[in-house]
């Protein structure tokens, strides 16, 4: 553009100019929201998987624990109560994980309502 083009700008295009550049700054801050949730997202499903194996050791750790010799009462209960913190971690977990895609799936819908 030419120097008398540029200062001959009317106040509107100018403004209109500055609109642009915010909707584009603001989708932008937008996308960046969205995959961070995404990572956050790939890094909790990790989580998950992580719990669901500590589970199923705490389950084979029980039933091992069951044919025991001698068989020990308290070893078996303690192997119960491994099992249900197991269980509970994992839900926590999974809890955790559904929060930050409902997160997302916000994020991606009002992506596609504004823009």
């Amino acid at each position: 553009m030419k120097y008398k083009e540029l200062i001959t700008k009317s106040e509107q295009e100018q403004q209109t100019e500055q609109v642009d550049l915010n909707v584009a700054q603001a989708q932008n801050t937008l996308e960046q929201g969205i995959l961070s949730l995404k990572s956050q997202m790939i890094k909790q499903e990790s989580e998950v998987k992580k719990y669901e194996n500590l589970e199923k050791e705490a389950e084979r750790t029980l039933e091992s624990s069951k044919s025991c010799n001698p068989f020990n009462v308290q070893n078996i209960l303690d192997a119960r109560t491994n099992l249900e913190q197991a269980k509970l971690n994992t839900q926590a977990e999974k809890e955790a994980y559904n929060k930050i895609q409902e997160a997302h799936n916000y994020l991606e819908t009002l992506k596609t309502e504004l823009f």
